[in-house]
């Protein structure tokens, strides 16, 4: 039996081109809120738009979220004053402990930022100290918030390398540095390569690529290297795979970002804030993600775009 259409029903209709036909008369005959809301379900039911396929990347649709619009609201990049249960404000009392920094001289993400840029730009990593390292090291693991705490805190009475043996801890990072410089320095990024700089990562003492990508993310974006390494850790491992339906490696990871850039044209990094924002508005941040509650979230749009992706 064929679905019929009306203005009570359109906003759970799923023929799209009878809910054009609606619009179209909606539009003829001046009812302005009908066509407003056959605009809306047109748009969630085209919300995964397909794109060009790279060789690489199985993330072959772009997620028809504002980006410009999520990657604002991306509280991290904010200069929105602290709170005392603030995650970047407990990730710095954590950070703290390595002996190099002060928490209380950060009152915003903002200034967070702009240290951690203004030390990646004068640094020579050939010549830089334990200490001249370690301060970049902990600025980048306050930013990212209280689960840096790994890191920093002892476990089953044993006491991370940060800590325990700084020299030897820095050293191990400089060499993920190294490497990081070489493959985001090529005009081709190597599959290979990136898989090597995830295993460096990896071994770090207590990093994984959650927090690490943070550290990529960073040093690749203030280098000016041709590949900008973008932050992987667990919300956006979570969403990449209720996008794709699968497991995504951080190579396809960076080539699906590179493709929403090119396509939507959006300056680097907007891809991925805007996406971690509208991630952290609507989902819990749990492998699978759940949707939150919505009650407070007067765009019906965003709302059923937001369920489009957990059902």
């Amino acid at each position: 039996m064929s679905q019929f259409i009306s203005k009570e029903n359109v906003h759970e209709a799923t023929d799209v081109s009878r809910i054009r036909r609606l619009m179209a008369n909606a539009e003829r005959l001046g009812e302005v809120e009908l066509v407003k809301q056959c605009s809306d379900r047109l748009k969630i039911l085209t919300a995964s738009k397909k794109i060009k396929k790279a060789e690489h990347d199985p993330l072959d649709i772009i997620p028809d979220i504002d980006y410009q619009y999520w990657a604002s609201q991306h509280t991290f990049y904010g200069d929105k004053p602290f709170q005392n249960n603030d995650t970047v404000r407990k990730g710095l009392n954590h950070a703290e402990k390595g002996g190099l920094i002060k928490s209380k001289d950060y009152s915003n993400p903002i200034q967070i930022l702009s240290k951690i840029e203004q030390e990646i730009k004068k640094i020579d990593i050939n010549t830089a100290s334990t200490d001249e390292l370690l301060l970049i090291f902990d600025l980048i693991q306050g930013w990212g918030g209280v689960n840096c705490r790994q890191t920093y805190i002892s476990i089953r009475g044993v006491a991370p390398g940060r800590i325990s043996d700084p020299k030897a801890f820095s050293q191990n990072y400089v060499k993920i540095l190294y490497l990081l410089k070489a493959c985001g320095s090529m005009d081709q990024l190597k599959q290979s390569m990136v898989t090597e700089l995830v295993d460096a990562v990896e071994n770090l003492d207590r990093l994984s690529l959650n927090f690490g990508s943070k550290h990529l993310f960073f040093w690749s974006k203030f280098w000016g290297l041709n590949t900008i390494f973008y932050i992987y850790d667990t919300r956006m491992k979570a969403i990449a795979k209720l996008f794709s339906g699968k497991n995504v490696s951080y190579f396809n990871y960076l080539g699906f970002l590179r493709n929403v850039e090119k396509h939507l044209s959006l300056s680097e990094g907007t891809a991925e804030r805007g996406i971690f924002a509208f991630s952290n508005n609507f989902f819990t941040n749990t492998n699978p993600p759940k949707l939150k509650s919505v009650d407070k979230i007067m765009d019906n749009y965003q709302i059923e775009l937001a369920k489009t992706f957990v059902r």
